[in-house]
């Protein structure tokens, strides 16, 4: 999960509003470039930042501060607020706005989203401001007639990044976000979600990190990719230091030190967040065969073992490696690395299969899934189809390599 702070600009200010009221705002610093550096400076990966002024214009009006901004910090910002043609979409991202917001537009035009989304692979989110169950436009002036969840599912196969939910009636009032709504959302569509709207303490995260009951019956809160904080940040409600290490600690597996799924998700939204188009990525994805074999042979220990020999093989790659559920894992590489993923796949088979642990040697088989990911794609749809490579792998007897859209390798 990724905790997004907040940079709400209004007359150049970095300010927090409460319930949308431009009339409510309290100015947190007079610089928003330095607020930027100080949540950076605290760790923080990723900069959600929206343009008030521009929400209400229905054009950029705050772009001065956004320069400054993303002068001033190298992470990835997320941008909203008066973002409603393709030019506007297009300027800023060649600034180097990691992903744009759209809101209004969404509603009065989604074929922009959509266009949009094709041409920017994982650089168009969708935010999706709701009061009273009903879709919130021009800066929150006026209520449409249309749920979250209306809009969300028109753009369900258009390659959007995310959308991110928030409930107005909570924004800047320190009550805790509205997991019922988020949380059904999150599971009636595909694209990721992320909460927003009154994040009010380090409980917050740790409901967003695990289960959440809705009439005594437990939810898992796992399809919410992250969650925006704001005024919690600023009136020290939520200490960001323990805020953050509580969500490495749950991104991260216990046994390897590799990402977890969650994990592994969270570090591909901030890398697709700094793609360039024509930046080189590939996939490897594997799983070793007949693990349960060897735990019923040698034993558990020793099946830790070879769980962890394979953790370390992995982290001496030029990649991001991620134990993604038992005894399955990733390899995401970059730059010359991805050229070069199904050569790195057969000679990971190789040390595989000489692990030993002290005198046993298991004879480890694994099967592979290798793609290179494609103009215009994104790295969900190439890890998609590394996945695919692997099911055909292990249908075929497993231990081989099978390159995505080509032919298996023994």
């Amino acid at each position: 999960m990724i905790l997004f702070p907040a940079i709400d600009l209004k007359n150049g200010e970095a300010v927090r509003l409460q319930q949308g009221d431009m009339g409510r705002a309290t100015v947190f610093n007079r610089d928003p470039a330095a607020q930027a550096k100080a949540f950076k400076a605290q760790g923080f990966e990723y900069l959600h930042v929206v343009d008030l002024d521009g929400a209400f214009a229905g054009k950029p009006m705050n772009a001065a501060a956004v320069d400054r901004i993303l002068a001033a910090v190298n992470i990835p910002v997320q941008l909203g607020g008066g973002i409603r043609d393709r030019a506007t979409i297009e300027a800023w991202l060649a600034k180097g706005v990691g992903r744009v917001i759209i809101g209004t537009a969404a509603v009065r035009d989604p074929a922009l989203v959509k266009e949009a989304a094709r041409a920017y692979a994982g650089h168009v989110a969708v935010g999706l401001d709701a009061r009273d169950g009903k879709v919130a436009v021009e800066g929150w002036a006026e209520t449409s007639e249309l749920s979250a969840l209306d809009i969300a599912k028109r753009f369900e196969d258009a390659g959007v990044a995310a959308i991110i939910y928030t409930d107005v009636a909570r924004d800047g009032m320190l009550q805790g976000l509205n997991f019922e709504a988020t949380i059904a959302l999150a599971n009636e569509i595909s694209i990721p979600v992320i909460a927003s709207g009154g994040l009010a303490s380090l409980d917050d995260v740790r409901v967003l990190l695990g289960d959440y009951k809705i009439n005594t019956v437990a939810h898992r809160t796992g399809k919410i990719a992250g969650a925006i904080a704001g005024r919690a940040l600023y009136d020290g409600k939520l200490d960001a230091a323990e805020a953050l290490q509580l969500i490495f600690d749950r991104s991260t597996d216990t046994l390897t030190g590799l990402f977890s799924r969650r994990g592994f998700s969270a570090k591909r939204q901030l890398i697709s967040a700094r793609m360039k188009s024509g930046d080189p990525f590939a996939a490897i994805v594997f799983d070793i065969d007949g693990f349960n074999r060897t735990n019923d042979k040698y034993g558990p220990s020793v099946g830790h073992a070879v769980v962890g020999c394979i953790a370390a093989i992995l982290t001496a790659e030029k990649g991001i490696s991620a134990r993604l559920g038992g005894d399955e894992f990733a390899l995401l590489l970059s730059a010359a690395a991805a050229a070069n993923a199904a050569a790195a796949a057969h000679r990971l088979q190789r040390e595989f299969a000489a692990i030993s642990v002290g005198h046993i040697a298991p004879n480890i088989a694994c099967s592979f899934g290798v793609s290179a990911l494609r103009a215009g794609e994104t790295l969900e749809a190439m890890i998609k189809r590394a996945e695919a490579a692997l099911d055909t792998a292990k249908h075929q007897g497993g231990g081989c390599v099978v390159v995505a859209d080509g032919t298996a390798v023994v």
